[in-house]
């Protein structure tokens, strides 16, 4: 039931074989006919080598010269980049990976006419995104909170001389105000609307969560592969890691849209880890980079173990965009509910379905465009060393 005779785009690398051993040869950044974007998905329960075939296209990648940057939850990438020399980085507290939620990240004014962020100035698009910010570390505010914040702190960013039409290219990071600035000004304000505000905020201010959010960005790195590690966090609550993976996202938007002819990837590893049932804007906000990525020499990568969080009902309108729109997608093991909804989503033959029953490790299903084959990953020996023994056996 599949083809196999191989498949080469006439430029790239290898990445996988067909049922016959045909060699499968794709150029990740190809675009014409069906190939709209270079997005990616890879979906399979865990131990299918999903892990290791994410591995073997960052080498491919990394010697090809794209810049890579990795969100990596369980500490699986790190072995990774200290072969391949690139930059890890602790983003669950550590002394390099901060960044300051209030820091004003500059939009590109080169998107197309039709994108509202054209006419808006940079303060006013950010302050929109503040607000997802602070909803997702506080589910529970209220309209009323929300709109008393959005007011101090357009107050806060003028009493640092940053007003709608500053120019935020010019500004430093320690030219912005950090999050117990705005907790002291709300605590100098009379009236318990004030003080309950400020009391909500106390723990990103002054608390255990400042080690995360209060102080000015030190996040940086020029290197080709950088790994943000969020191993540590992982022990917090889901809010906090939600909101932190918010905030890394943002950054990683900014790396891809910084430059257009540089080609970036994005990967995002156990991207389950994104979805709030309650604040479904930040998977909004993923969505949206997705699919504006492709304006820019850039790309998404997600990786997740159940398709199921991704068609939630409260999430689907932006969860199954992720997985439905990018062109490459390769489809490993599962059963369940998770083949069941796999099966719907991407329309599954009988045989498709049996060979993803048939959890095989590093054989699935690959779909490029709208060619269907399937492949096995077999990493040659010398991608071994890069790749290092992270992840399992």
């Amino acid at each position: 039931p599949f083809a196999a005779s191989g498949y080469n785009d006439g430029a790239g690398y290898y990445l996988a074989k067909d049922t016959s051993g045909g060699l499968i040869i794709i150029d990740y950044w190809k675009r014409g006919g069906d190939r709209t974007n270079s997005n990616m998905v890879i979906m399979g329960q865990p131990g299918q080598g999903k892990s290791v075939t994410v591995k073997h296209l960052i080498v491919n990648e990394y010697m090809l010269g794209t810049k890579i940057i990795i969100i990596d939850p369980e500490r699986e990438y790190k072995d990774l980049c200290a072969n391949l020399k690139g930059d890890w980085i602790n983003a669950a507290g550590g002394s390099k990976g901060k960044i300051n939620p209030l820091q004003i990240l500059p939009i590109s004014k080169e998107d197309d006419k039709d994108d509202y962020e054209d006419s808006m100035p940079d303060m006013a698009v950010y302050l929109k995104h503040l607000e997802m910010f602070f909803k997702t570390y506080l589910p529970n505010l209220t309209d009323k909170q929300t709109a008393i914040l959005n007011s101090e702190l357009i107050e806060l960013y003028n009493k640092f001389n940053i007003y709608f039409d500053t120019d935020i290219n010019v500004l430093n990071n320690t030219d912005f105000p950090v999050i117990s600035d705005l907790y002291n000004q709300l605590l100098d304000k009379d009236g318990q609307d004030y003080q309950d505000l400020a009391l909500l905020l106390k723990n990103m201010a002054v608390g255990s969560d400042s080690l995360l959010w209060n102080g000015h960005t030190t996040l940086h790195s020029d290197s080709n592969l950088i790994v943000l590690d969020t191993h540590d966090l992982q022990q917090s609550s889901d809010r906090v890691i939600r909101t932190e993976y918010l905030m890394l996202t943002t950054w990683m938007w900014r790396e891809i849209s910084r430059d257009r002819k540089e080609k970036v990837i994005g990967i995002f590893d156990e991207a389950y880890l994104l979805i709030d049932k309650n604040v479904p804007q930040t998977l909004a906000f993923l969505r949206n980079g997705a699919k504006r990525c492709r304006k820019y020499e850039g790309a998404f990568v997600i990786i997740t173990h159940s398709v199921i969080d991704f068609l939630d009902p409260s999430v689907k309108m932006y969860g199954q965009a992720l997985l439905d729109t990018p062109c490459l997608k390769f489809l490993m093991g599962c059963d369940g509910e998770n083949l069941r909804q796999t099966k719907v989503l991407y329309n599954l033959t009988d045989a498709e379905e049996e060979l993803l029953l048939s959890q095989q490790r590093s054989k699935g299903l690959l779909l490029i465009g709208s060619k269907r084959l399937q492949a096995t990953i077999n990493i040659p020996t010398y991608e071994w060393e890069y790749i290092g023994q992270s992840g399992g056996r």
